[in-house]
């Protein structure tokens, strides 16, 4: 009788583990399922935050490259007294000083913005993962280079762009004053 009794809990504690295995296989596979999509949305969110960023630099390479657009907005500029967020009186003093034209002033927004975009977009590619650190490390160089430029400067301390990549070119301004004072 002890024996039948001790087969019979054999035969129940089996039966237990195999749904209790079953259970947890479950259970796994369905945050597996899970993990997958979270991943599959944030690869979409990438993919359409990188075509949005595409799209808007077609239309700023479109305008670098028509004269016609260029010329309308000098007359905007001087004509109508319009100037673009970032042209203050510290711009306008080092265009002055530089004797850098109207022209040229627009030609050099559309290119920052062209270049923005591209940094902010790799900015935003390594943050979420998806960027190797060393190609990462190799654009965030050639930031701090652009950076030190007072017509960048002067375009990016005005708050023109407002994208996630600004903390980080705040840090950069922060530490490109702090090596000048250290000079």
């Amino acid at each position: 009788m002890a024996a039948a009794k001790s087969i019979a809990q054999m035969k129940t504690n089996r039966h237990q583990f195999v749904e209790i295995a079953g259970l947890i296989a479950i259970v796994a596979s369905l945050v597996f399922v899970g993990m997958q999509l979270l991943l599959d949305r944030e690869l979409a969110a990438a993919e359409q935050y990188s075509f949005r960023a595409e799209s808007r630099m077609e239309t700023l390479r479109a305008h670098l490259g028509s004269d016609d657009y260029i010329s309308a907005m000098v007359t905007v500029f001087e004509s109508d007294g319009r100037a673009p967020p970032f042209y203050d009186e510290e711009f306008a003093k080092l265009a002055n000083q530089n004797n850098v034209s109207t022209r040229e002033v627009i030609i050099f927004w559309i290119e920052e913005e062209l270049n923005m975009l591209t940094w902010d977009n790799l900015y935003y590619q390594y943050n979420q993962g998806l960027l190797e650190e060393e190609f990462w490390l190799g654009a965030k160089q050639s930031l701090i280079f652009a950076l030190q430029s007072p017509f960048r400067r002067a375009l990016l301390i005005n708050g023109y762009f407002r994208r996630p990549i600004n903390n980080l070119i705040d840090e950069l301004l922060n530490e490109l004053d702090l090596e000048q004072q250290n000079i």
